[in-house]
């Protein structure tokens, strides 16, 4: 009986010590917000969210922007897109478009926030490589954009929308883990003027597309099959765009998410989860700056606990609605920040 005892305690603690090994923790350091990595800047930037009402908790989005070295210009051409995608895959500097991905720590209550800097010292803790993490966005962001067409031979696994990242944040010198689910998103940016509406996807953040009012598109005509007259399912589209006269270059996009569940793909890997929610539209509403990153979101798949077959970003709010405020951006208040460094740094885009 002790024998089995014992045989039992490696299986079960061996099987949480392995589940613990798994976690991939991956860092964003406020220190140093940005540098230059092979030949890449990486711009890091996080946007405090507060409710407008008190349905939810606060929360905040930590952006890495990265910023390629492009020689490309517009595509009017699929195939040459398509090849010059493929071909820098393998070329951890090399992209036609700018990388976006966010992270955004999830919780229906207050996050917990743990120092880790012994664990890390001790190298107990050790983080996913940013080559690492910018390499598997890629490659996502490749699948797609092309899966949907069948020109794989293979099933391919769609991790636009992943949740098996843990994020740790250093602050001051010292390492913070956040300790809640965290979702983790993959977008290309397309800084051209002209682009063809062929090329829209579901990972795509283009700048230069047509307006598609969320309340007039989810209104409009439906065939006898389900699909939509203009045929704009699993696209990011371009609701409205904020200016402001005394700054030019000053402009929120505000895209939101039309995406549809496939059977076939895994939007997001839920390993060690019990598949409450599924990250379908994931972000759902959302305002976009040129250069910076994500500033203001809605995750209602998360807090509405979507399903395959149920939308709350589409369901519960049917006119395009942000359900936060942008509190803060980089520590900074957003007017102080985007007159002070924003339109600065930013001036060339």
């Amino acid at each position: 009986m002790k024998n089995y005892c014992i045989i039992f305690f490696y299986i079960f603690f061996g099987h949480f010590s392995l589940l613990a090994q798994r976690a991939e923790y991956v860092l964003f350091d406020k220190d140093i917000l940005s540098e230059k990595y092979q030949g890449i800047t990486i711009n890091r930037m996080y946007a405090d969210l507060e409710p407008i009402e008190d349905k939810f908790p606060d929360i905040t989005i930590y952006n890495y922007y990265f910023r390629f070295v492009k020689n490309s210009g517009n595509y009017d051409l699929y195939t040459k897109r398509y090849l010059e995608i493929k071909n820098s895959l393998g070329i951890l500097n090399e992209y036609p478009y700018d990388i976006l991905i966010t992270i955004t720590p999830l919780s229906k209550d207050k996050i917990g926030k743990k120092n880790i800097t012994q664990a890390v010292s001790t190298g107990e803790i050790t983080f996913l490589p940013i080559d690492s993490v910018l390499t598997r966005a890629k490659q996502d962001i490749f699948y797609a954009q092309y899966a949907p067409l069948g020109i794989f031979e293979r099933k391919v696994e769609v991790n636009l929308k992943r949740t098996d990242y843990e994020l740790v944040v250093k602050e001051g010198g010292q390492y913070f883990h956040l300790e809640s689910e965290a979702l983790t998103e993959a977008y290309y940016i397309d800084l051209n003027v002209v682009i063809e509406p062929a090329l829209m996807d579901a990972c795509g953040i283009l700048r230069s597309i047509r307006f598609e009012n969320k309340e007039s598109y989810l209104k409009g005509k439906w065939g006898p099959i389900g699909a939509h007259h203009k045929r704009y399912e699993g696209k990011i589209l371009l609701d409205t765009i904020v200016t402001n006269p005394f700054y030019p270059k000053y402009r929120i996009r505000r895209y939101w998410t039309n995406i549809i569940y496939l059977a076939s793909a895994t939007q997001g890997k839920l390993a060690g989860m019990d598949n409450k929610w599924y990250a379908i539209d994931g972000i759902g509403d959302f305002e976009f700056m040129d250069g910076l990153g994500i500033i203001n979101g809605n995750f209602l798949d998360y807090f509405y606990n979507s399903k395959k077959n149920y939308y709350p970003d589409k369901e519960l709010n049917k006119t395009y609605n942000l359900y936060f405020r942008t509190r803060k951006i980089n520590g900074l208040k957003p007017k102080d920040y985007i007159s002070n460094i924003y339109l600065k740094r930013f001036s060339s885009l």
